[in-house]
């Protein structure tokens, strides 16, 4: 299934980004869906506040997983920061390089503008069944690490790219950098 949507360059528009994409992850994880709500909001936000322009989401969701596509005319093109704790910006970025498997940024042919997107794997519960409808989500209780507190999708993606990515301190505690 892949919807798209255009929205203008509001701030009323970052809200109905989230509502959008919601709509596409029901029957999900409710971890997984929260992530991945997060980082189409810091997106959108960008484009909002960088770009000026209207911006296109799309989301993506097929047996495996879930892509998540952000297009503007902006000029600027993202990038990776790691900003003072005194700025009150410029980590979102950091939010998405943290949550998602991957992510980039592409430059649009011909013109100004780019596209962000991000890829979340999808759990084995998560997917669909063979008949088609989607698998239940889990229940909290069969989740081990909703008992410690900590969020599961945060604390699966810590055992599963631990190997690719290096934890960094930062001001937000959650500064992720991909090792080459």
């Amino acid at each position: 299934m892949r919807l798209e949507r255009a929205f203008p360059s509001t701030t009323q528009s970052i809200v109905r980004a989230r509502r959008f994409a919601a709509e596409v992850l029901i029957g999900i994880d409710p971890d997984l869906a929260d992530a991945v709500i997060v980082m189409v909001s810091e997106l959108v936000t960008n484009s909002v506040r960088h770009a000026a322009s209207e911006f296109t989401v799309s989301v993506e969701r097929d047996h495996d997983s879930i892509r998540v596509a952000v297009s503007d005319e902006g000029k600027q093109r993202p990038s990776l920061r790691n900003p003072p704790p005194t700025e009150r910006s410029g980590r979102g970025l950091q939010i998405v390089n943290a949550l998602s498997d991957d992510w980039g940024v592409i430059e649009t042919a011909g013109r100004s503008g780019h596209t962000v997107w991000f890829v979340v794997a999808l759990d084995p519960d998560d997917r669909r069944s063979e008949g088609g409808a989607l698998a239940e989500p889990r229940a909290a209780a069969h989740r081990p690490d909703v008992a410690s507190g900590d969020s599961p999708r945060i604390a699966r993606l810590a055992r599963s790219k631990g190997a690719s990515r290096r934890r960094q301190q930062s001001s937000t505690g959650f500064c992720v950098a991909r090792s080459g």
